[in-house]
């Protein structure tokens, strides 16, 4: 995506983003976006811009500090009202509907606050966050995405390989008690790597974390680039780890998730103990050496990541 429009503090966030916390380009593409639209909001606001400026026409290019500064939780307020009630959904419809849904406007208030964390916190380009005490629109729970009885079909039918009964039945229980797609397809690699790949490309929709990830960097970026989590635990905290410690280089932090396994696999200094998750810490200790951030981040965004796939 082109940033040639963006002012040079805000191209600083998104490579901080890009290269510093590990987030992939389509995540950090859309931080752009957001982050855009409030920016050129705020100059239609005040004033910058002429009244009858179309909003995607406006240029954010001479955004510096002092009109950052200036900003105030009113304006994002006034800003979230825009979007809940004037901002179309779908610019190219037929008929175009107005007003973005609680978790599109959630989306957005997390750009902003992302943004003027890092202006504040990590750049201490600003002396206060103005956006500190931000609340979020309230998200309605959603129904989970289902399989079709054809589809359950279908993803029986492929099941193969030398545990292949076993797997059969497993997926049997999981159907049978309409557990989520998320939790259908959190399959454990460490006894098949291959079969498990094929169903997933098999079932280009589905969507999940592979649970105790143990693959290649390889197999990794192939699940990143279909949507897919990664789920990582105490062996990363193993001296012959190797092969994870390039995967979790590799794996952006947005598509991270941290488990335990218990009650086996405690991560190094219990190892050989048994495994609940007060342990977790030590993962996200091991992550966030490999990632240059701390631990509380990577505890943070992997408490997103994990509301975010099992939608809660």
């Amino acid at each position: 995506m082109d940033y040639s429009d963006a002012p040079q503090v805000l191209r600083d966030f998104l490579i901080y983003h890009e290269t510093i916390c590990g987030h992939s380009k389509a995540t950090v593409d859309q931080y752009y976006l957001d982050l855009r639209m409030f920016l050129r909001f705020l100059k239609l606001d005040r004033g910058l811009a002429p009244r009858t400026a179309e909003l995607d026409e406006i240029s954010i290019a001479d955004v510096d500090l002092s009109f950052l500064r200036a900003v105030t939780l009113t304006e994002v307020y006034s800003f979230l009202a825009y979007l809940s009630r004037d901002r179309v959904r779908q610019p190219n419809a037929h008929e175009p509907e107005y007003g973005l849904s609680a978790s599109s406007r959630a989306r957005k208030i997390a750009a902003i606050r992302s943004f003027f964390k890092y202006l504040t916190v990590k750049a201490k380009l600003l002396e206060e966050n103005p956006v500190q005490d931000l609340d979020s629109p309230k998200i309605p729970k959603t129904l989970p995405h289902y399989l079709t009885l054809e589809e359950s079909k279908r993803l029986l039918s492929v099941v193969d390989g030398k545990n292949k009964e076993r797997d059969y039945c497993i997926l049997c229980i999981f159907l049978n008690c309409g557990l989520r797609i998320s939790e259908l397809v959190g399959l454990n690699l460490q006894d098949d790597h291959g079969d498990s790949l094929r169903i997933v490309c098999d079932y280009p929709g589905l969507r999940g974390v592979f649970h105790c990830f143990s693959g290649s960097v390889e197999m990794a970026r192939e699940l990143l680039r279909r949507g897919w989590y990664l789920g990582f635990d105490g062996p990363i905290t193993y001296k012959n780890a190797v092969k994870a410690l390039d995967v979790i280089a590799a794996c952006p932090t947005d598509r991270m998730l941290l488990e335990t396994d218990s009650p086996y696999l405690s991560p190094v200094p219990n190892r050989g103990k048994r495994n609940d998750s007060r342990n977790l810490p030590y993962i996200a200790a091991r992550i966030a050496e490999i990632k240059s951030m701390t631990t509380e981040e990577v505890a943070e965004v992997t408490l997103q990541n994990g509301k975010q796939l099992f939608g809660l």
